[in-house]
């Protein structure tokens, strides 16, 4: 990023609108190691909504407390001062940025849905794990894209440039905004909340959630939401690419394929209710609104699903792009590139490896071995993958009969 474009990014973002003085102060008593729960109250309590706000957070599903909590005080003691610290700033957060988008691809309240859904599955994550503070992870999650939201209210030229690039070259967002704006929304992101003097392991959070080579637990936590929200289809990120998750990542994540499927699964009803909880809307009856082109939608429902033989090396429990075409309907086997692939298995073939051509070499091995493969519709994608438009090309060809699309 060249010094001017920083300079720019940082005279935008100091037109940004400050967090309540609450929050700041808040992050400050936590701090200080000799700080007591006195303290925490006298600062929340200065913030009469900001107070019944948190209140309701605390004493929904999100944390499943036994018995109704009634103070900030009360509050304090059973959560202890960083939860409430991350409920302040979670809410506070959300205020600021919340509102209309500035370009049509951009749909706010489907990007709000998704930040949801990775703060709910990372904090139900962090839970498996035994982590200390879950809620933690929740914020991270929550936040981890807030530099999206800077970029489409403080750059929307140049974001909706990058919004139209990603789609159109079928390329992940993040790259997109860099080759246009000189820096991505995680940069922008970290300037954001340093500016508003976040703890610092939020900070880096926000600042590396796509960088598998640093990733510690918190980020590990965020990656593996982050991929599980888009391949469920929780809301819509503005990133039209899923992506593996690295093999690094799950030293930090230690959980099965069934736990992560749980979590996707029972998530529903926590979204709806933590939503309305941030909205302030008593709407919790409204479904999760979920990415703008579903192509489980425009298949009959009564038709049956094509057996799909999903060929990848991935040692990890869990397969962003293979949820992605379950949840297109795709009755999807996962296979290693060294297995056989039975005849009645398998209608149409899909390998994914780190690169293209390395999945295209996986394939002709596979057409070696097993000559049946080659007359099937056959798609190859690298790491990341353009979901929808390799369920749309996947789909196309078996329509057509065509083979190695």
């Amino acid at each position: 990023m060249s010094t001017s474009t920083l300079e720019v990014l940082v005279a935008r973002i100091e037109q940004l609108p400050s967090l309540p003085t609450v929050v700041h102060e808040l992050v400050e008593v936590c701090k200080d190691p000799n700080a007591t729960m006195a303290m925490v109250e006298e600062v929340v309590r200065t913030d009469q909504s900001l107070t019944a706000r948190m209140l309701k957070l605390v004493n929904s599903a999100f944390f499943a407390l036994a018995n109704r909590v009634s103070t900030i005080h009360h509050a304090a003691v059973i959560l202890g001062m960083d939860a409430l610290r991350n409920t302040a700033i979670a809410v506070c957060t959300y205020d600021c940025l919340a509102g209309r988008n500035a370009n049509a691809r951009f749909d706010r309240r489907a990007f709000w849905e998704h930040a949801v859904s990775v703060g709910l599955f990372a904090k139900e994550l962090a839970t498996l794990i035994n982590l200390k503070k879950p809620d933690e992870a929740f914020v991270a999650g929550l936040l981890h894209d807030l530099g999206r939201v800077v970029l489409d209210k403080y750059f929307p030229g140049e974001f909706g440039k990058a919004l139209a690039m990603s789609h159109l070259k079928e390329a992940p967002l993040a790259a997109c905004e860099e080759a246009v704006l000189g820096f991505d929304h995680c940069v922008a992101g970290a300037a954001v909340a340093r500016q508003w003097r976040f703890p610092e392991q939020l900070v880096s959070a926000i600042e590396r959630h796509h960088d598998a080579e640093a990733a510690d637990l918190l980020c590990a936590l965020v990656m593996v939401a982050d991929e599980m929200a888009k391949a469920w289809g929780y809301g819509v990120s503005g990133d039209p690419v899923v992506r593996r998750v690295p093999a690094s990542v799950w030293n930090h994540v230690p959980v099965s394929e069934s736990q992560i499927r749980a979590i996707a699964q029972d998530a529903r009803n926590e979204i709806l209710t933590v939503r309305a909880l941030f909205s302030g809307s008593e709407r919790r009856h409204e479904e999760p609104k979920t990415r703008s082109i579903h192509i489980a939608q425009v298949v009959p429902a009564e038709s049956e699903p094509p057996k799909l033989a999903f060929i990848s090396s991935d040692p990890g429990p869990f397969h962003p792009l293979l949820v992605y075409f379950e949840q297109a309907r795709f009755d999807v086997l996962l296979l290693r590139p060294d297995a056989e692939v039975i005849p009645a298995e398998a209608e149409c073939v899909l390998v994914q490896m780190p690169t293209k051509e390395a999945a295209e070499h996986t394939l002709e091995e596979l057409c070696t071995r097993h000559p049946h493969i080659g007359p099937l519709p056959s798609l190859c994608v690298g790491d990341p993958c353009a979901s929808d438009a390799a369920v749309t090309v996947l789909r196309d060809a078996l329509a057509q009969g065509t083979a190695r699309v």
